[in-house]
């Protein structure tokens, strides 16, 4: 592990809902001092409910301050800045005011703690301007997304921001063979860093099957954007009308309106990543019900780990990082498959075990043991700059 180092981290909000990149660091926290950047998105705000809403938030941030929102806000080594940057990056005037301004408000803490030499880490392309600017000891770039693709985002501008963090990178890791894979032809370093899970906090009592077996409870929770196949989700509620669907997460689509006509479908807002597992707890399987198409090829589902670590059936579609845990989930190729799957576990036809996922989960998976391969990984790209330095 990295000991007594500086980590200069460019990130979402922290806290509000753990993402990889954050589930990393917290296993470094101990150990070294961290300066957490919360960051806007790539994209410019649209004019939707969630959009408003974020807005709203961000803003209520910027005026009066962020609120802690986990235990970590507290400890000694961690330190959240919340600069003010402006979101339409479009513009090369705005990225310059960012990049001035948010600049120096670092610098200022860094030298108002005494600090030097951080190693820089971000898993946003949009923040290219900020690398090299803090005479770092190490420039990582850990690509969790193939941002390019994402609807509604600027493409073109996302690719030449990410093309240029590469370029200053010293080491990439990334979450799927896909990204990782495209991310080589930048000619750096790069090393496949799947997501892991907390076990613990996830694992749910095993005897949770309900008496009648023909009422069960099947849950997605995460975000309900783009990747998501409502039309599965349709299909599954007409062909399984005695099962209650609940999904669990913030809407980022406004297109949402069939599902709701479904008496089946329940719809609860996002909850914390705190309270998720008290949440879930009466919930039968869990399904993973993502479209296949190049944007999704390049992900690895952070939720497809929490939900294994539940000890309960996972049914996905198959997603290329997906179908590489098979042994532990169930993969359908369409919609009938889903519908067979679900009524074979209902019927007793098929029989999940969890004990075999969990014991994998532990030995392979954990936070821990991604935060150790990230060290691993680093503190070889430090030793080897330092000795082309020499």
């Amino acid at each position: 592990m990295l000991n007594n180092e500086i980590l200069l981290v460019f990130g979402e909000d922290y806290g509000r809902h753990p993402h990889c990149l954050e589930h990393i660091i917290n296993e470094l926290l101990p150990n070294n001092t961290v300066l957490w950047i919360e960051t806007i998105g790539m994209r410019s705000p649209r004019f939707s409910l969630y959009d408003m809403q974020r807005s709203l938030q961000i803003l209520a941030k910027w005026i009066f301050g962020r609120k802690k929102t986990s235990a970590k806000d507290l400890d000694k080594n961690l330190k959240i800045i919340a600069p003010v940057m402006l979101p339409f990056t479009s513009l090369r005037a705005i990225r310059k005011i960012n990049q001035v301004f948010t600049a120096r408000k670092i610098k200022q803490e860094i030298k108002k703690r005494g600090l030097a030499r951080p190693i820089f880490i971000t898993s946003i392309p949009g923040v290219c301007d900020f690398a090299k600017k803090f005479q770092e000891k190490l420039t990582v770039y850990y690509c969790v997304d193939e941002f390019s693709l994402w609807p509604g985002i600027p493409h073109a501008r996302v690719k030449m921001m990410e093309e240029e963090l590469m370029s200053k990178s010293d080491i990439i890791f990334a979450t799927s063979s896909a990204l990782a894979d495209s991310k080589k032809a930048s000619g750096k370093e790069t090393y496949l860093l799947t997501h892991g899970v907390d076990v613990k906090h996830f694992e749910l009592n095993e005897t949770f099957y309900t008496a009648n077996i023909w009422k069960k409870r099947i849950c997605y929770f995460g975000l309900i954007d783009e990747r998501c196949d409502q039309k599965l989700i349709a299909f599954l509620a007409h062909s399984l009308p005695d099962c209650l669907f609940t999904i669990i997460g913030e809407v980022t689509v406004a297109d949402t309106f069939f599902l709701k006509k479904h008496s089946n479908v329940c719809f609860e807002r996002r909850v914390s990543y705190e309270a998720l597992p008290a949440k879930i707890k009466d919930q039968d399987y869990f399904i993973l019900p993502y479209h296949i198409n190049e944007l999704t090829n390049n992900i690895n589902p952070l939720k497809i780990k929490e939900y294994l670590a539940t000890g309960r059936p996972v049914i996905s579609t198959p997603l290329p990082e997906v179908v590489k845990l098979a042994k532990f989930l169930y993969v359908a190729g369409n919609q009938n498959d889903f519908v067979k799957i679900i009524k074979g576990l209902m019927s007793g036809e098929f029989i999940y075990s969890s004990s075999p996922t969990l014991q994998y989960l532990e030995d392979h998976e954990t936070w821990k043991a991604k935060a150790a391969y990230f060290c691993q990984k680093m503190n070889k790209a430090i030793l080897t700059k330092e000795l082309s330095m020499q």
